[in-house]
């Protein structure tokens, strides 16, 4: 790459317009969206405020998430031990693929303290999850969306799984 081109300092082309400024957003220049922009300031200014919080699949599952974990860690008296994250969720995850990560974080957590493979621990790790579901559908239970179906549906499959452990 030559030094000519690490040095420009032209206005860069972004992708959908998100990157970088477009020539026409250089300070003194206007943009053809100024004239809206301007109106939605001055409906904003209008004194009509309206905030609406509408819980997702995706929230309630990273909340039902943090939930589970921070119980089992306070169950388990390990402290603040992070588990990694190794993926996120995402919009269109399965649940049982959330749920089998959900097992697994509480496993890596576990582990610390003892064999996982034990019933003793495995009560523990199914009590951290009633906790945590309980505590995330009280949050849930007035917020608009899908959140509550969707943690209802994660208890359903975590149960189904552990029936299976237990069989």
């Amino acid at each position: 790459m030559s030094e000519d081109a690490v040095r420009r300092t032209d206005a860069v082309a972004g992708l959908g317009r998100f990157l970088g400024r477009q020539p026409e957003q250089q300070p003194g220049n206007r943009s053809r969206h100024d004239g809206e922009l301007e109106a939605a300031a001055g409906e904003a200014r209008s004194g009509h405020d309206e905030v609406c919080v509408r819980w997702g699949t995706v929230p309630a599952l990273r909340l039902l998430r943090e939930r589970v974990l921070a119980t089992t860690r306070r169950q388990l008296a390990v402290g603040t031990i992070a588990v990694p994250v190794f993926a996120e969720v995402v919009e269109c995850e399965a649940i049982e693929s959330f749920v089998s990560r959900l097992l697994s974080d509480q496993n890596q957590l576990a582990a610390r303290t003892s064999p996982v493979g034990s019933r003793a621990v495995r009560r523990v790790l199914n009590a951290a999850f009633e906790a945590g579901h309980a505590e995330t559908a009280e949050l849930l239970a007035d917020a608009p969306g899908d959140g509550g179906a969707a943690i209802a549906a994660v208890a359903v499959e975590f149960r189904r799984r552990v029936a299976e452990l237990d069989s």
